[in-house]
């Protein structure tokens, strides 16, 4: 998902937030890098091509904070309890299969995917589809998986 930041720098800058590449931040149509920050520290700092200082701060659940020049710039959305609960749907795959490290991992990576893309749309209703599509899939998968070592047990009684 990519979202234009509203800057008064003259730069056009874009986040773009993607399960298998990461983020990105883009300024003028070219991929910067950060000037300070790696890949598990809580923030990157970027410099614009006009110089200003972009940071992207993490949020913990949901979109990331992000600042320019030490001013924040408005980004994602403050979720509702109604968002925390759609994203929460994939919860419920230990449940529904009796457990399972695997279906927890399962799940909880559903509900970040969730929380990510809820909480980085300006609506709720355009990517409540996407929502409810990786919830469907992430409960088939997890209940394949578990019908899957089920039979596999049973055969190995025999």
């Amino acid at each position: 998902m990519t979202q234009l930041l509203p800057l008064n720098t003259g730069d056009q800058v874009v986040i773009d937030n993607n399960i298998w590449t990461g983020r990105k931040v883009i300024a003028n149509g070219s991929v910067i890098k950060p000037a300070s920050g790696g890949l598990f520290s809580a923030s990157r700092t970027y410099t614009l091509p006009s110089g200003a200082s972009l940071v992207l701060s993490s949020g913990g659940f949901g979109a990331p904070k992000v600042t320019v020049n030490g001013q924040p710039v408005p980004y994602g959305r403050k979720m509702e309890a109604v968002d925390y609960l759609l994203a929460a749907i994939p919860l419920l795959l230990p449940i529904i299969s009796l457990g399972g490290a695997l279906q927890l991992g399962l799940g909880v990576f559903g509900f970040l995917m969730n929380i990510q893309t809820l909480s980085m749309a300006p609506e709720r209703k355009p990517v409540l589809g996407k929502v409810l599509a990786l919830s469907g899939v992430i409960l088939v998968v997890g209940l394949a998986i578990t019908v899957f070592f089920g039979i596999l047990l049973a055969a190995a009684r025999r």
